[in-house]
């Protein structure tokens, strides 16, 4: 997949040097081979890796004589797992804690609870389900009977949400689910389920910053014409990063992505490319960087070749790489309320916006069966 071309920089770079940043790696240790290329597997299929050489060997410098590159970022937690995620600590903390407010101060908002007979909480993406602790709770308050599905494809996650829920709020019923949202998406998933009850199902973490405009309509659309065929009041609540605002200012962004942590993260991507593609990529002539691009309204992350150098797969070069490439390593939408809007009105929704009182996170309800307004 080719990125679209970057707008220039309205603000500084943050460069680091590849020893600063290899030095806050955690040692990765006893991972063989075959271990390695198993994990790389479920993040990279076989049938891809041919398309990603050839797309790499097929780059040519832009009009501004960059060329641009997206490696697969799901590479960064390979061969590190929990360690590595614990590197994001910093910019886990800036979601966390505008998150958690979010949801503890506008749950009852967000819910919207029409019946209090039973609610359900469905969970996409859940991870450990910290994160959607608030809105449990404050459903148990408001309801008769409250039934919690962490859905998450990973199992040892979906086992931790289960355990937390089962100690901090016995009172709600859990039915786990290891598996896809697209699951979630069938008619099928929600047999059996009390006349009277209502469906709130929350996509948190502002995962909708690395899916595309299209994607996410189809997203919203996606549940939304299920539940057209279901006899309950339900809606979608897409957890997002705000855009810049007057209260947020665009270098606020940049500096809560900008921690060394991420791009220790990246750097250790790069070495993953490298031995699961048998590719050798010089870390030590890649910098770091990133930036607010305001024309598409995204923090974007790219690593920036400081020297030419080639790029070899076996021995046999692949491609050239001119000084000034970026590999680009992460892009995040942010979201404004036009944007939000937009998405609604293609995907047929209402929609309700919630927010922090600083305007950095938003809880975007989006539903057929309520008019449109904002708070």
């Amino acid at each position: 997949m080719l990125p679209r071309r970057l707008a220039c920089s309205r603000h500084a770079a943050v460069r680091m040097g590849i020893d600063e940043l290899a030095a806050m790696l955690p040692p990765v240790t006893g991972t063989t081979r075959a271990e390695l290329e198993d994990e790389v597997a479920a993040v990279v299929p076989p049938q891809d890796v041919s398309k990603l050489l050839a797309d790499l060997k097929q780059l040519q410098p832009d009009e501004t004589g960059i060329v641009r590159w997206f490696p697969p970022t799901g590479l960064k937690y390979c061969a590190g797992g929990t360690a590595l995620w614990r590197l994001a600590k910093p910019y886990n903390d800036y979601l966390k804690v505008r998150e958690m407010r979010l949801a503890e101060e506008k749950a009852a908002l967000i819910l919207d609870v029409n019946k209090t007979a039973h609610h359900w909480v469905l969970d996409l993406g859940s991870g450990s389900g910290w994160m959607c602790k608030g809105i449990v709770a404050e459903a148990l308050r408001l309801c008769e009977s409250v039934t919690y599905t962490p859905l998450d494809t990973a199992l040892e996650a979906v086992n931790t949400a289960k355990e937390m829920y089962g100690l901090e709020l016995p009172a709600a019923k859990l039915l786990p689910h290891v598996g896809s949202w697209d699951d979630a998406m069938q008619t099928s998933f929600y047999k059996d389920l009390p006349q009277d009850t209502e469906i709130t199902a929350t996509f948190m973490g502002t995962t909708a910053g690395n899916f595309s405009d299209d994607y996410m309509v189809s997203f919203i659309d996606g549940f939304l014409s299920t539940w057209d065929q279901l006899p309950f009041r339900a809606k979608l609540v897409l957890w997002v990063d705000g855009a810049p605002s007057d209260l947020k200012p665009a270098q606020a962004i940049v500096d809560a992505y900008g921690c060394a942590e991420d791009g220790a993260l990246d750097f250790h991507m790069m070495k993953m490319i490298n031995a699961s593609l048998d590719l050798d990529f010089p870390l030590d002539k890649l910098q770091w960087n990133v930036d607010y691009d305001t024309r598409e309204e995204a923090i974007k992350m790219w690593m920036e070749a400081v020297d030419n150098f080639p790029v070899n797969h076996h021995g046999q070069q692949v491609t050239q790489i001119p000084k000034g490439s970026r590999i680009q390593t992460q892009m995040s939408r942010k979201f404004s309320d036009a944007l939000l809007q937009s998405m609604a009105e293609r995907a047929g929704a209402n929609l309700v916006i919630h927010r922090t009182d600083d305007d950095f996170y938003k809880a975007a309800v989006f539903s057929r069966e309520a008019t449109a307004k904002r708070t």
